[in-house]
């Protein structure tokens, strides 16, 4: 590609996040995703192969923890991500924040509670569910209930 090729891509009118197909949309959620924290001092370092559940590992360097996270498109709980430590982010429908949980206590907290359940769930044996939206009642309830937090990708 040549200097003036790049220049002309880089003028161009942003694309609506809409248009965007699904793989071009994960790569700007991730993106900003890792913006957001790396304005927090942690190193988003992204993970080419999933398989052990994370998009994302986050380096704290203030003290060396390291945190797997899995990116979503909504509120997601997944029975193969029951102990192992994950974290979930999805965006808001602005795309300027995002809900980050510890999967596992947002499971257990959806367990318990039974709200928000598909009709016919047993509680006891959830298995995956997801909640697709913004949904601002089920977001207070993780922040309240499971430690979530609203990481704001711009002050």
């Amino acid at each position: 590609m040549h200097d003036h090729e790049l220049g002309a891509a880089l003028l161009r009118e942003a694309k609506d996040y809409k248009a965007l197909n699904n793989k071009q949309q994960e790569t700007h959620n991730l993106t900003l995703l890792s913006y957001a924290l790396a304005r927090r001092g942690l190193e988003p370092l992204p993970v080419n192969n999933d398989k052990h559940c994370a998009d994302l590992v986050a380096h704290d360097t203030a003290t060396g923890e390291n945190f797997n996270i899995q990116l979503k498109g909504r509120l997601t709980v997944r029975s193969k991500y029951l102990g192992k430590r994950v974290w979930v982010a999805f965006p808001a429908p602005d795309h300027r924040s995002f809900l980050i949980y510890p999967h596992d206590l947002v499971h257990e907290a959806l367990r318990t509670s039974g709200r928000w359940m598909k009709p016919g769930t047993v509680p006891h044996e959830m298995g995956d569910w997801d909640q697709g939206g913004w949904n601002l009642d089920l977001v207070r309830y993780v922040i309240l209930n499971a430690k979530g937090i609203v990481l704001r990708v711009f002050d």
